[in-house]
């Protein structure tokens, strides 16, 4: 019975330092290649078509179409400091003036709030 429970315990403790390794190995030594990788995954556009395309009456005139929309996501971690220039840079891009981005910005913010 004394041999089984030794051979157990090699097991076991064979199995978290086989976990232990890994783990140094991700956090230490591949910390920089997971980090890129996550910086890539940062901004993805996705293109997804429309499911029922344009809708005509029987005279052919068209009722209902396809229109493209924009989502801008912030990351208020990464942007630190640079809240004003960033804003900024949107409102020219997007023909929206900075004030009412601002707005948008701590609208959100408080809603991500209020739902915590």
């Amino acid at each position: 019975m004394g041999l089984r429970v030794k051979v157990l315990a090699a097991l076991v403790l064979a199995m978290f330092a086989t976990l232990t390794t890994r783990l140094w190995f991700l956090q230490v030594l591949a910390a920089e290649q997971y980090k890129a990788e996550a910086k890539d995954n940062a901004v993805r556009l996705i293109e997804v078509p429309a499911p029922r395309g344009v809708i005509k009456d029987v005279n052919g005139t068209l009722l209902v179409q396809n229109r493209g929309s924009v989502v801008i996501t912030i990351n208020r971690q990464e942007l630190g400091d640079q809240t004003e220039r960033v804003l900024f840079d949107l409102s020219e891009l997007l023909d929206i003036p900075a004030d009412e981005l601002g707005a948008r910005l701590d609208e959100a913010a408080d809603k991500a709030d209020r739902r915590r």
